[in-house]
């Protein structure tokens, strides 16, 4: 699958009811838009970010830490169309 993008942390700090994490900026929009702008996706592609998706998703867990709000709209695209995922994320431990 080739080398998944790395993201630098610019900034992390509270507030009383978060951590906030301030990552790079991703180019390639969210794929809610990506959708939006080619009208659906063939299959190949479908299959390509929902393979990121299941992979995303099996890591976090992994690491302890859940999404509560997967959803097109926080999955940002990097430029070459990996998925990044933000929002809502809770950690299990």
């Amino acid at each position: 699958m080739g080398d998944l993008p790395k993201r630098r942390m610019q900034e992390v700090f509270l507030t009383d009811q978060a951590i906030c994490i301030a990552m790079e900026y991703a180019s390639g929009g969210s794929l809610f838009n990506y959708v939006k702008r080619h009208g659906y996706l063939q299959e190949p592609a479908a299959r390509w970010f929902f393979q990121q998706l299941i992979l995303g998703i099996d890591y976090c867990h992994k690491m302890g830490v859940v999404n509560r709000d997967v959803k097109l709209e926080n999955a940002l695209l990097e430029v070459g169309s990996f998925l990044l995922f933000i929002r809502s994320m809770l950690t299990a431990r």
